[in-house]
């Protein structure tokens, strides 16, 4: 089930007055238990919120002492998922260079058209963190607390169901900007620091919590020595990384990488802006090199094709350069700053963000249809923002 919707309301934009829809809401959803008891079994609310959208959550955790309660229990959540209830959710990392403190937001629909909306219980991300989500949870390993002190090897988790996070156990390693990924439930840190020593390589064991490494052997000699890396996504159990000057795979399960240099199909056309949707990468392409904005790339065919029905327009001249991608359940959604650009030149940009929803469609020749559903501004902002990260959550 693909939702964009609201989960919790424990944050929110303070600009924002309280929505005459919202108290509507709450209304509509009292009136649907006021014939239960005052104080019924926990059972009985917990069939109740399984049919439920999470959107009703937080209203409904004010009837009584009784839903709080069940609304917060880790066991309905597990119930959800064993009946197919599971929906999904974007958080995205918003920064503003200028001034304020940095927060995680989720995207969510308020009186028909999208909005995001600030968690405030969540901490803000450490500059240079390497970010990786497995169902409801977000993982963060790394970073550095100021540009001028040296990267960190503190790694957290955020449990997105009830907005909480704690401390995990470190890596061994400090990093800073370094790829993750996970294959086979566990994640894999790669980089991030200089290529010597031990533990380039590490992994962690989700369910035992215990940090492992990877031989130093494997290193790749084309790597850059210190370590940086743009981005990574894993498509087919592999980690793919943008490097400075080459694509990096790295396959975990045989131990072996390979490189492909700035001429290679692979390296091409691969933008800060993108993410990976049914093993396929997709990316904006500001040159236009195949005639459309989007392009998406099979790793099984190494051929980048157009995503056809999208134009420019449709993007809204998005500043792909800070425009950020998510796969929400199998839709492409692009988060960025709509601008009037002449040639390579952005005249005027604004400082609101943007959101652009596009159904994809695969043709039985590999071409890709897009078909843009929605177009909306879902965050005013008074200052310049930067989207640092987009990811999808399973909850």
């Amino acid at each position: 089930m693909v939702k964009i919707t609201e989960i919790a309301s424990d944050g929110g934009d303070p600009n924002k007055k309280p929505q005459k829809e919202d108290n509507q809401n709450e209304n509509t959803i009292q009136q649907r238990v006021q014939n239960l008891p005052i104080d019924p079994p926990d059972d009985i609310v917990e069939l109740i919120l399984e049919l439920v959208e999470r959107c009703d959550y937080p209203n409904l955790s004010c009837i009584n002492k009784t839903f709080h309660r069940v609304v917060f229990s880790p066991e309905l959540f597990e119930r959800r998922s064993s009946l197919g209830r599971t929906e999904h959710f974007l958080y995205t990392f918003i920064g503003f260079p200028s001034f304020g403190i940095p927060r995680w937001y989720i995207l969510h629909r308020r009186n028909n058209s999208l909005r995001l909306s600030m968690i405030g219980s969540l901490p803000p991300l450490i500059p240079g963190s390497a970010v990786v989500t497995i169902g409801h949870e977000i993982y963060i390993f790394g970073g550095k607390l100021n540009p001028l002190m040296p990267p960190v090897p503190i790694v957290i988790v955020i449990d997105c169901r009830f907005h909480t996070w704690r401390r995990l156990p470190d890596m061994k390693r400090a990093r800073c900007h370094a790829a993750a990924g996970v294959v086979d439930g566990k994640i894999y840190v790669i980089g991030g620091c200089v290529k010597q020593g031990r533990n380039w390589i590490e992994v962690f064991d989700v369910s035992s919590e215990i940090w492992g490494t990877v031989p130093d052997h494997q290193y790749p000699r084309t790597a850059s020595f210190d370590g940086v890396f743009g981005l990574s996504v894993v498509m087919e159990d592999k980690i793919y990384i943008l490097d400075r000057m080459c694509c990096l795979v790295y396959e975990p399960r045989r131990r072996r990488w390979e490189s492909w240099g700035l001429g290679s199909q692979q390296r091409a056309c691969w933008h800060w802006s993108s993410c990976v949707i049914d093993d396929m990468l997709y990316t904006i392409d500001p040159t236009r090199t195949l005639g459309y904005p989007i392009l998406v790339f099979d790793p099984r065919d190494v051929v980048w094709r157009p995503v056809k029905g999208v134009g420019w327009s449709d993007l809204l001249n998005l500043a792909y350069f800070e425009s950020r991608m998510a796969n929400l359940g199998g839709k492409l959604v692009i988060l960025g700053r709509s601008a009037s650009m002449y040639g390579w030149d952005y005249s005027y940009m604004d400082s609101d963000i943007w959101c652009i929803v596009i159904a994809l469609e695969k043709r039985e020749d590999g071409e890709i249809l897009g078909n843009v559903e929605t177009r909306s501004r879902v965050l005013s902002c008074f200052m310049l923002p930067l989207i640092e990260h987009c990811r999808t959550v399973t909850v």
